[in-house]
């Protein structure tokens, strides 16, 4: 369900949710803080816009986007922008 924000991948890195070595997170920048649920993952960018980062299993929301659908990629939280 992406959380470990990876899309897809046809190598072979990504298979059932993990990785078969530490691998950067593209799309997301620096973060200066990062937390992980279950299913999801949320990071505090070091920017100096500071966005909430959000990726991963949404089946309840726990991304704070308004849909369920689950994110591949990071995504800025838009009520926190």
């Amino acid at each position: 369900e992406g959380r470990l924000g990876l899309s897809p991948d046809t190598e072979g890195l990504v298979l059932d949710n993990a990785a078969s070595r530490p691998t950067r997170v593209e799309d997301v920048g620096l973060l200066r803080a990062v937390a992980a649920g279950g299913f999801h993952s949320l990071g505090i960018r070091a920017s100096d816009d500071q966005a909430v980062m959000a990726w991963g299993g949404n089946r309840n929301g726990e991304l704070g986007l308004g849909t369920t659908g689950s994110g591949w990629n990071p995504i800025a939280i838009p009520a926190l922008d």
